[in-house]
C-alpha cells in the first residue's frame, strides 16, 4: 500500500491575509506538474494594482480549473513490470431524489459508494483516473486561495461576496458550476466550492451543470466534430512538426524505446500519464532506473525537475510537445473550433456585465458572479492556446485560469469595462493580443473582439472535400453570403453565375488558409484526457 499521510498546515499570513500551505512529500525535487506545496504557494491571486485606474469594481470571475492529482487511466501502456496497488480512502456519499420529491423535507437514506479491491483494474479500491488524497488537498487549498481573494479580502474592489456563508447569497444564479461527468472533475469542483464557502448548517442544493461525456463542451470532441481530426492530421503532417520530430536529437532520444532501455510496452501510449501519476504519488521505486540518468542533480532518491537533463525530463518535454503541437498549429485552429461552444457559454455570461457598474447591478440583473468550470488539462490548454496566452507547457494538477471582469474609471474620468487574466497566480493580461504591456487590466472589448469570431455553439464541423476548414462566424457568414449571391446570379444569367463562383472560391481559399502558429494541449476524448 503506497498511500501516505498528507499533512496540511494553514497559516494566516500578515501580508494580504494570504494562506501559506505546507504538504509533506518524500522527495526533494518535483516537476511543476505535481503541484507540490512550493508550487501551490505561488498561486495566490495578487491584488489589483494599476496606476492608470482611479476606481475599479470587480463584477464577475470566471475560473477554469484542472482536477487535482489522480490515479492513472492508461497504465496498460507503461513499462514492463509495472505493478502497484492504488487504494483510495475517500468514499462518495450520494442521495438520489426524484425531482418531484425534491422539495419534501422528510429524511432519506444516504448511500456510501465504495469500490471492491479485487476486481478493480488498479488492484485496490481506486478507479482508473480517480482523484486521490493529494488531489483533494490541492482543491481544498484552491478554494482557500479564492476565498482569501474574493470574500475575506480587505480589498473591497475585489470582494465578490460579502459573506462566507453560501446560503446568505442573494440569489441562486450568483454561483455557477460546470463540470464534465468524470469522478475527478466532479469531485474537484465540489471540493473547491466546499472550501470556498463555510460548511452550511443545513442542506444546500447547488446546481451542477454537466452533459454526456462524449458530447461535453469542456474538451474538444473529435467524434462529434470530425473536422478536428482533419486539423490534427494537417498538424501532424506539417513541415514544422516533421522537422522537429525527425531532428537528430529526438531520433537519439527515441532510441530508448527501440533498444529496450526502458522496456516500454507501447511508446505511442500516454507516456505522460504513466510517468506523472507514478512519480507525483511518490512511487518512483517501481519506475525504470534509466529514467534518472543524464541529469545534473536527478536521482531516484532526490527526484527530478522539469529541465534537469535527466532522461525523465527529456522524455516528458518531448511528449509534452508531441501531444500538444496541434493545439497551437495554424493560429490555434484546432483549439478555437474545439472550444467554441465553451467560449460561447463564457462570453454569454460575461457580456451582460458591460451593463453593470456595481455588484448591486449584477444582483439586480440576476447575473452570475462566480463561474467555476472544473475540467482537464485538455480544457485549459486549448482555451489558453485560442487566447494566444499559453506558454506551451503542460498544465499542472489543480491549475487555475482566472478571468476577472471589472468596471473601471480611469484618471481621465473615462468609464469603461476591463478584464484581468491570471494563471496560477501570475497576471498574464499583457500576453493577450492587443493588451498593453504595462497594465494588469485591458479593455474588455479587446477580449470580446478576439474570442467572439469563434465563440459559437453552431460550429461547422464538416470536413470539406478538399480538406479545408471554415473556422469563424465571419467565415461562416461569408459562406452564406456567397451562396445567396450565387443564387441571385442564377436568376440573372448562367455566365454571371460562373464568374461569381470563381471569385467566391478565391475568397474562401483566402479565409481558410491562414498563417501558421504553434500551441500545445491534450484531451481525454480527442487526444489525451488527463
Amino acid at each position: 500500500n503506497h498511500r501516505r499521510q498528507i499533512f496540511v498546515s494553514l497559516h494566516v499570513g500578515l501580508l494580504f491575509g494570504w494562506t501559506a500551505i505546507t504538504l509533506s512529500y518524500k522527495k526533494r525535487l518535483y516537476p511543476q506538474y505535481c503541484s507540490v506545496s512550493s508550487e501551490m504557494n505561488k498561486r495566490f491571486i495578487p491584488p489589483l494594482t494599476d496606476s492608470s485606474v482611479q476606481k475599479a469594481q470587480l463584477l464577475q470571475v470566471t475560473i477554469l480549473i484542472r482536477h487535482g492529482a489522480r490515479t492513472p487511466h492508461t497504465f496498460e501502456n507503461c513499462w514492463e513490470g509495472y505493478s502497484t496497488q492504488w487504494d483510495c480512502a475517500d468514499t462518495m456519499t450520494t442521495l438520489m431524489v426524484p425531482a418531484a420529491a425534491a422539495d419534501s423535507s422528510s429524511q432519506r437514506f444516504l448511500f456510501e459508494k465504495k469500490y471492491d479491491a479485487h476486481p478493480n483494474v488498479l488492484n485496490g479500491s481506486c478507479l482508473k483516473g480517480q482523484l486521490i488524497d493529494e488531489g483533494y488537498t490541492q482543491q481544498t487549498l484552491n478554494g482557500r486561495i479564492l476565498r482569501s481573494a474574493y470574500i475575506t479580502t480587505d480589498n473591497l474592489n475585489q470582494q465578490l461576496f460579502e459573506s462566507t456563508q453560501y446560503q446568505q447569497q442573494l440569489y441562486s444564479n450568483a454561483v455557477r458550476l460546470r463540470v464534465d461527468d468524470e469522478q475527478r472533475t466532479l469531485a474537484s469542483g465540489q471540493i473547491l466550492l466546499g472550501s470556498l464557502f463555510d460548511i452550511p448548517s443545513e442542506d444546500v442544493v447547488l446546481p451542477l451543470i454537466t452533459a454526456d461525456f462524449s458530447r461535453d463542451v469542456l474538451t474538444p470532441q473529435e467524434d462529434t466534430c470530425p473536422v478536428l481530426k482533419e486539423i490534427y492530421k494537417q498538424a501532424q503532417s506539417s513541415q514544422e512538426y516533421l522537422q522537429i520530430l525527425h531532428s537528430s536529437a529526438n531520433k537519439d532520444l527515441l532510441k530508448v524505446f527501440a533498444n529496450k532501455t526502458l522496456d516500454w510496452k507501447n511508446p505511442d501510449g500516454d507516456l505522460i500519464d504513466c510517468l506523472m501519476t507514478t512519480y507525483c504519488s511518490d512511487r518512483q521505486d517501481i519506475m525504470p532506473n534509466a529514467l534518472w540518468t543524464g541529469g545534473s542533480s536527478s536521482s531516484k532518491e532526490d527526484g527530478v525537475t522539469d529541465d534537469d537533463g535527466s532522461l525523465f525530463s527529456q522524455l516528458f518535454n518531448f511528449f509534452e510537445w508531441k501531444e500538444s503541437f496541434h493545439l497551437s498549429y495554424n493560429d490555434a485552429e484546432y483549439s478555437k473550433i474545439g472550444m467554441a461552444p465553451l467560449m460561447a457559454e463564457i462570453t454569454e455570461l460575461l457580456k451582460p456585465t458591460k451593463e453593470c457598474t456595481s455588484l448591486q447591478d449584477v444582483s439586480e440583473k440576476n447575473l452570475t458572479r462566480l463561474h467555476l468550470i472544473s475540467g482537464h488539462d485538455s480544457t485549459l490548454m486549448p482555451i489558453m492556446a485560442s487566447w494566444n496566452v499559453w506558454n506551451s507547457r503542460w498544465v499542472p494538477y489543480a491549475s487555475m485560469l482566472v478571468l476577472e471582469s471589472y468596471y473601471v474609471e480611469t484618471s481621465s474620468t473615462k468609464e469603461s469595462h476591463a478584464f484581468r487574466l491570471i494563471y496560477n497566480g501570475q497576471v498574464i493580461t499583457s500576453k493577450f493580443p492587443g493588451c498593453p504591456t504595462d497594465s494588469q487590466l485591458c479593455d474588455l472589448n479587446v477580449f470580446l473582439n478576439h474570442v467572439e469570431p469563434f465563440a459559437t455553439r453552431s460550429r461547422d464541423c464538416k470536413v470539406k472535400k478538399d480538406g479545408s476548414v471554415a473556422l469563424t462566424k465571419s467565415s461562416l457568414s461569408l459562406k452564406w453570403l456567397i451562396v445567396v449571391t450565387i443564387g441571385s446570379c442564377l436568376l440573372g444569367s448562367l455566365a454571371t453565375y460562373f464568374a461569381i463562383r470563381k471569385n467566391s472560391d478565391a475568397i474562401m481559399y483566402y479565409e481558410i488558409n491562414r498563417p501558421t502558429l504553434r500551441t500545445d494541449t491534450p484531451n481525454e476524448t480527442s487526444r489525451i484526457v488527463a
